[in-house]
């Protein structure tokens, strides 16, 4: 957890300089563009006459990190000095990447922290150079906000498997500390919002479209009651056609909800699948609609946790529900608006 926050603050550090070189620096210099990078390799020059380490893509220190063959205030001073080298070249204007150097700034953030721990806690750290892979992912999921992509890629580059529960920690963590923060600045918050994404919908199309435009409102919903034995969910799973299920209390408002595939994860254990009811499968954290909701916010509802369908709410009381969104019948609305348009 500690590495995960130092991972944060170093991330944030580094975004920091790196378009505060670019807006408070390199753009107020009142020359041409092009001259910017020369200003910028000049003082790269001037950092790697102390630092030689900076130059290149940095891939052989962090071998040597992990081998354990540099020494803890080296990897500290070269953390800060390749942020540094960095901003310098990138935010000039010259050409480069921020990957490669993410990794390398977190990997000697991670070896010193890694080479500290062991110093004060022997006993307790007894690899200090598996900080340097942990630190890498960390800082650059959070400086990237990409905690699962890293997690997967760094484990891939390593081979070592092994770390993969402080690894999530780390990531997991320094992705939460620095959530609105990254060092890619055109990074769009989810897929939808995505250009690349938008094709498979067309957004002015749905912004047009409410809920009621999709489903009738209010139409029969399959509610299932709070102590509902698992038996008699699987007998109404079967007679039914709807893939999610509220659940409701004695008053007929909504608690939580379930879908097909949490029960059958239930099913697979024979002592569990005799003591559940309804409300211990379902989830209290409903995402709702209502039914003059626009279909493009609908669309984002879907996307936040890749649900299919979606509870429609009376606008007056929210835990009352009066009907299902499904994705198809989003898909379907979208389809015949488009077609009375082109007709």
């Amino acid at each position: 957890f500690l590495l995960a926050i130092a991972c944060a603050g170093l991330g944030y550090f580094y975004v920091a300089t790196f378009y505060g070189m670019r807006d408070k620096f390199f753009k107020k210099i009142p020359i041409p563009p092009h001259f910017k990078p020369a200003i910028g390799g000049g003082l790269l020059g001037l950092l790697a006459l102390f630092y030689p380490q900076v130059l290149g893509s940095g891939y052989g220190w962090i071998q040597l990190a992990i081998y354990g063959k540099l020494a803890m205030g080296l990897m500290l001073v070269l953390a800060i000095a390749k942020i540094l080298a960095t901003s310098f070249t990138i935010s000039s204007g010259g050409s480069g990447g921020v990957f490669a150097p993410s990794l390398v700034i977190g990997a000697m953030l991670g070896g010193a922290f890694g080479g500290l721990a062991h110093s004060i806690f022997p006993g307790l750290v007894s690899d200090p150079n598996a900080y340097v892979i942990v630190g890498m992912a960390g800082f650059f999921a959070g400086a990237a906000n990409t905690p699962i992509s890293t997690l997967i890629m760094v484990c891939e580059l390593s081979g070592n498997y092994g770390l993969l529960p402080p690894l999530m920690l780390v990531c997991t963590t320094a992705f939460l500390f620095l959530r609105k923060l990254t060092i890619y600045e055109k990074q769009v918050p989810t897929r939808i919002d995505s250009p690349a994404h938008k094709g498979d919908f067309i957004m002015d199309v749905l912004e047009g479209l409410t809920v009621k435009d999709a489903v009738s409102i209010p139409s029969d919903v399959t509610l299932v009651r709070e102590n509902t034995p698992l038996r008699d969910i699987v007998d109404l799973i079967t007679k039914s056609r709807s893939s999610y299920y509220p659940v409701v209390d004695s008053s007929g408002l909504m608690t939580g909800i379930f879908d097909i595939h949490d029960v059958r994860r239930i099913l697979t254990d024979e002592i569990l699948a005799n003591l559940v009811i309804a409300s211990d499968i379902a989830t209290e954290d409903v995402i709702t609609v209502r039914p003059d909701d626009d279909l493009s916010s609908v669309l984002r509802k879907f996307s936040l946790k890749d649900l299919e369908e979606l509870p429609v709410v009376d606008p007056v009381n929210p835990r009352k529900v009066i009907g299902m969104i499904s994705r198809r019948d989003l898909i379907n609305a979208y389809n015949q608006r488009v077609t009375i348009k082109e007709a």
